[in-house]
């Protein structure tokens, strides 16, 4: 029975992830053709956390890592307290649960995987070599 618990929590983690990618750029205007490229609204002030591209069209935040970026290649080259401050805290409180539960990355790669083993099952790198 613990087994079907596990199924359920990496059930549960999956939505969680999916219904956090669609609250996170859910600026649909983005999508539209002849809409505003890119939301440029006070929310794009505030990093998110988890997969949100800065410069995707339905991108409602900023993505942590990017402001990083944005900060660095400036050309006076200031320390961002508020980045950096804000990537530690969220570590300290939230750890691997942002990475776990929040961000995109390990749905898109869990998807692709099962995807592949699919298509892939009877296919190996070393009997695709052994026949060359």
């Amino acid at each position: 029975m613990a087994k079907n618990n596990g199924k359920d929590v990496n059930k549960i983690r999956k939505a969680v992830q999916a219904l956090w990618g669609i609250l996170t750029n859910a600026y649909v205007k983005g999508f539209m053709p002849g809409g505003t490229p890119i939301y440029t609204g006070k929310l794009k002030q505030f990093c998110v956390p988890g997969m949100n591209c800065y410069s995707c069209p339905g991108a409602l935040g900023a993505c942590p890592i990017g402001s990083m970026q944005a900060v660095f290649d400036g050309r006076k080259r200031h320390l961002s307290f508020y980045v950096f401050g804000y990537l530690a805290l969220i570590g300290l409180i939230a750890g691997r649960f942002i990475c776990g539960w929040l961000c995109l990355f390990g749905l898109i790669q869990e998807l692709l995987y099962k995807i592949s083993s699919l298509c892939l099952t009877s296919w190996t790198a070393s009997s695709g070599i052994s026949n060359m």
